[in-house]
């Protein structure tokens, strides 16, 4: 997945949950402001925490074995590819023209704007900032006094400095770690001593509720998603639900509604508004609406128990549910040894194992024989075969996973004998063990050095089939487990499968190596899902309904019967006598692109 996609996932993501908290706002429009503002809250951060996160956190604590698919390796017998394998590609380099994005117009557009709102941002803050430093310490008198007071009925712990100004510019806290309260001399002159008590627990509860700080939060999303109008519909929600927040605070504390709604509207007329919105001051939001909502205030009703409860388990699974998702393997997880890397590289990789000689030849017409073989005297051969069929084997690829490349990829084809360091560990066995494949590891030396091999991989969320088990613990009549050895140098182990089609021979084989052989008839990659360990032996007989090159129904090879034309279909098949069923499903799949690749020389 792209920088670009998981962005646009995040948005999506982060517009639902902000809508979802807005219609849950009206769940809870005759309840206190405190909760509604919490929602929005909610909201706010959510812009900031991608769900990806968590998964991955979920996925960190999941003491579950992570979700890949195991590697396969079939001697093959096709007179166009092998049968095909899955992708493990090697850890290479990225270079910068693999990393360009065509969206870079975007980012930079997206950069200015965050840059100019952070600015715009930081200049209104240095404008409080030289207020309050312009401004003269108060350390006694009757708003002290008060605010003493306050303070220590509300349990603030930190005292809140005050500071006098001869501005008339509207009371309000400044600052987050040491809110200091910027004080204006014209309020004693307007206000009673019941109105400046009113004023100063207004400022106490924001201080209380940390306003400021969810306020300087949410001008950080302000700044990064600047572009996104719900981001300033929150902004304005934050504003409004934070103030009436407090005048629920101070009308149930302190002063009758009529009497404090006609201050508010005294300080609005009075008083200039603060140019900073992280500065939680006393008539901020809608007059009218505040107004409304002050002399309404008897409405206010306490929190069920129903809405309790609603609001715990929306906010717990909220967080839960991606934790618990990426945990369970809702987003499958591949271990170090199955990373694919995700994008372009200049050249092949040049693996440490190489061939000591290598003899290329082009094929001769008309020949009937193909295949590859990796014999135990460390000899690789390759007769009649393409540079797809190379590339396939070399990269452990399924047809569906390999794109582009030179137009004679699948006309030229290529006998190739190499001779390379004797390697003790079988093919079969060196997959069991889950090790490198020695023959592979050479000949993507190989294709890099003699057909100047170029690729690329992208990664495609495609249609695939789940191999998965049919009916619970019990398998078909067909199948059962293997007593061979796979791991001795003498072991027949593998699949067979000629270029008659319509029967499968599998002897010793993996379920996963099994399901790896299945995409070439069904048409998808095919993922093994069953959780059945250790090797089986089955013939699976089917009738195809559609052949792939190089196999024919009516032709007979490996020694297996041609396909029977009344047979079932390979899904029919797969369940009935194997009690197993192929699900179809959507998933990730990396798809190698070859972008350059030439002739060898002949030698």
């Amino acid at each position: 997945m792209t920088l670009w996609s998981l962005v646009v996932t995040h948005l999506w993501q982060s517009t639902l949950f902000a809508t979802a908290a807005g219609l849950a706002t009206l769940m809870f429009r005759s309840n206190r402001a405190a909760i509604r503002h919490a929602l929005w809250v909610a909201a706010s951060v959510k812009f900031l925490v991608p769900f990806a996160l968590l998964t991955a956190l979920g996925q960190a604590i999941s003491p579950a074995k992570p979700l890949r698919i195991e590697r396969e390796v079939i001697v093959f017998d096709t007179r166009n590819r092998p049968v095909a394998q899955p992708p493990v590609f090697p850890m290479i380099e990225q270079t910068p023209a693999a990393r360009a994005v065509k969206w870079w117009p975007v980012g930079a557009v997206w950069f200015a704007g965050t840059i100019l709102l952070l600015a715009a941002s930081w200049r209104r803050w240095r404008q409080v900032a030289a207020i309050v430093r312009a401004g003269r310490p108060v350390h006694d008198g009757l708003p002290v006094e008060i605010l003493r007071r306050l303070e220590k009925t509300s349990g603030l712990s930190r005292p809140i400095a005050l500071v006098a100004c001869t501005m008339p510019i509207e009371p309000g806290v400044f600052g987050v770690r040491r809110p200091t309260l910027l004080w204006s001399d014209t309020i004693a002159d307007q206000f009673d001593d019941e109105a400046i008590a009113a004023i100063l627990l207004h400022e106490v509860t924001h201080v209380k509720r940390a306003d400021n700080l969810t306020a300087l939060g949410h001008m950080v999303v302000e700044a990064l998603f600047w572009f996104h109008p719900i981001v300033w519909l929150i902004s304005g929600r934050l504003i409004d639900e934070r103030e009436r927040a407090c005048d629920e605070a101070v009308v149930a504390a302190v002063a009758e509604p009529q009497r404090y709604a006609e201050m508010v509207v005294k300080a609005c007329r009075l008083f200039v508004e603060t140019p900073q919105v992280c500065m939680s001051g006393v008539t901020g939001s809608s007059l009218v609406r505040r107004v409304e909502h002050i002399m309404a205030n008897h409405g206010v009703q306490p929190l069920s128990n129903g809405k309790q409860f609603a609001l715990i388990a929306v906010a717990t699974a909220a967080v839960a549910a991606p934790v618990v998702a990426g945990a369970s393997g809702g987003t499958p997880r591949r271990s170090s040894a199955d990373l694919f890397v995700r994008q372009v590289t200049s050249r092949s990789p040049q693996p440490a194992a190489q061939f000591e000689v290598a003899s290329i030849k082009p094929s001769r017409p008309g020949g009937a024989k193909a295949g590859i073989q990796t014999l135990p005297n460390g000899r690789f051969v390759a007769e009649n075969v393409s540079l797809r069929g190379l590339v396939v084997f070399a990269y452990r690829l399924q047809p569906a996973q390999l794109e582009g490349g030179p137009d004679w990829l699948d006309s030229d084809r290529f006998d190739i004998v190499a001779k390379g360091d004797v390697d003790a560990t079988t093919p079969i066995a060196a997959d069991w063990r889950d090790a490198p494949n020695r023959a592979q590891q050479m000949l993507q030396s190989l294709l890099a050095e003699r057909f100047k091999l170029e690729t690329r991989v992208e990664t495609r969320d495609l249609p695939i089939y789940a191999l998965v088990r049919a009916r619970g613990d019990k398998l078909g009549p067909a199948i059962r487990p293997s007593t061979a050895d796979c791991t001795a140098a003498s072991a027949t182990c593998g699949i067979r499968m000629g270029r008659g089609a319509g029967t499968m021979v599998v002897d010793g084989a993996s379920m996963s190596q099994f399901a790896n052989s299945l995409t070439v008839w069904v048409g998808r990659i095919v993922v093994d899902r069953t959780e059945l360990n250790g090797g089986y032996d089955f013939t699976l007989s089917w009738t195809p309904d559609q052949m792939p090159q190089g196999f024919d129904k009516k032709v007979a090879a490996g020694g297996l019967a041609p396909a029977d034309p009344n047979g079932p279909s390979i899904f029919t098949a797969v369940q009935e006598q194997l009690g197993l069923k192929l699900d179809s499903r959507k998933g990730p799949v990396d798809v190698l692109i070859i972008t350059r690749a030439e002739r060898p020389t002949a030698n």
